[in-house]
């Protein structure tokens, strides 16, 4: 028996009871990259298979001393159903071998007697099918590891998903957490104002409601809107308990004679921001710190001009400016004067022609009397007992029994604060 140790072969078992054919065949395969092994019988050819590895090419006659080789071939299949099955045959045997042929169990056959070349173009093309068929089980092979690679970064992916969406989920709750936080500062911020300094309060109200508009006149969308309203609302925070007198000169900085009072007035804007640093809004107190200054660089506290300031910043100076004015049909007409000089153009104009649109109304707050309240006027401030507890809130709109209510309470406890209804510019 001849035995070849290339790197590349593919191990052949070839069962035939003739010792001529064996060694023919073994002759003729010697320069093919196969490895023979031979048997010369069934029995025999069972013992090779236990004994040995993996067969690529069983080569096998169809009639031999102990059982016929189709039936052979039929039983081994099971084992190495990627083994290239030949059956050599007479041609009395054709029937038979076109049967097993057609039910999968042999890839061809050799008919005796058969040529040098029939014989080395079969193996040949076993050879073939043998490599073809490793290759396509590798690549099945592969294919099972990359989807099951697959699978597995899909069940890691989908698990970072699951574990990003909890986050995201305690981000959104700790975010929404942290808002209702600072919109509670804000509220009581406010709440502040209103009860130590009624018209400052109202005052950054009416600039808050100004200032919104004329934002959303202007095309901003609601996320700036939002951005403005607050810096608004807390613009002036840091002159709590600076007097009336002293609140008016600030557009009129000459009027102050105390270097002090003139000093706090300058920085207040300064500490506003630095009052509001809790929210998580840097824009806000960007805002805010800007809000004296004036487009042709006048103002303070730094003196910023033209596009140094935000636009949004130039609306809120103008909002505030506006609102500071005593006399309503003078301030629009001091605005237009000096458009391009302490305010932004572009504003002047965007908030001429708000004023000027019949559809909008600009609530403005006024003080009232106790005795003035009527039936359907709206609060524009909460009313207060004098411990603090509150006796309206803010918002409501008057009845005969809440005015009595006021008044049964004034007569026990004197209601000491500024009341304040809502009534259109």
């Amino acid at each position: 028996m001849a035995l070849r140790n290339l790197e590349n072969c593919v191990q052949m078992l070839v069962v035939d009871d003739d010792p001529l054919i064996l060694r023919t065949i073994l002759g003729l395969l010697s320069e093919l990259p196969v490895r023979v092994i031979t048997a010369d019988n069934i029995a025999q050819a069972r013992s090779q298979i236990l004994e040995n590895s993996e067969f690529g090419i069983i080569l096998c006659d169809h009639l031999l001393p102990d059982g016929a080789g189709v039936d052979f071939i039929r039983e081994i299949r099971t084992r190495y159903p990627s083994a290239v099955r030949i059956l050599m045959t007479g041609a009395y045997d054709r029937e038979v071998t076109l049967q097993a042929i057609n039910s999968g169990e042999i890839y061809r056959f050799l008919v005796k007697p058969f040529t040098n070349e029939e014989l080395v173009t079969i193996v040949l093309q076993s050879l073939d099918r043998f490599h073809l068929q490793q290759e396509n089980a590798r690549l099945q092979q592969q294919l099972a590891l990359q989807n099951e690679e697959l699978r597995v970064m899909n069940q890691k992916l989908e698990n970072r998903v699951e574990l990003e969406v909890e986050k995201s989920q305690n981000l959104a709750i700790e975010t929404g957490n942290w808002r209702r936080a600072c919109q509670n500062l804000v509220d009581l911020c406010l709440e502040i104002m209103q009860r130590l300094d009624t018209p400052l309060f109202k005052h950054s109200q009416r600039v808050s409601r100004l200032a919104v508009a004329l934002a959303r006149d202007m095309g901003y969308e609601e996320e700036m809107l939002d951005r403005i309203e607050l810096a608004a609302s807390l613009h002036d925070i840091s002159l709590l308990g600076v007097t009336p007198v002293l609140q008016a000169s600030q557009r009129e900085l000459q009027t102050i004679k105390a270097p002090l009072d003139k000093d706090h007035i300058m920085g207040h804007p300064e500490i506003s921001a630095a009052l509001v640093k809790f929210l998580p809004v840097p824009e806000v107190m960007q805002l805010i710190l800007e809000h004296h200054e004036y487009y042709d660089g006048s103002g303070y506290p730094r003196n910023l001009a033209g596009e140094q300031i935000s636009m949004l910043g130039h609306i809120l100076i103008v909002a505030d400016a506006y609102d500071e004015q005593k006399k309503r049909d003078f301030a629009l007409q001091n605005m237009e004067m000096n458009a391009g000089k302490l305010y932004h153009p572009e504003v002047v104009r965007g908030l001429i022609r708000l004023l000027g649109n019949k559809d909008f109304k600009l609530q403005f707050d006024r003080p009232v009397l106790l005795s003035e309240l009527k039936s359907g006027m709206k609060l524009a401030t909460s009313v207060y007992t004098a411990s603090g507890m509150l006796l309206v809130k803010q918002g409501q709109i008057l009845t005969d029994s809440i005015i009595s209510k006021l008044h049964l309470h004034d007569s026990g406890n004197m209601i000491s604060q500024g009341i304040y209804v809502q009534t259109d510019s």
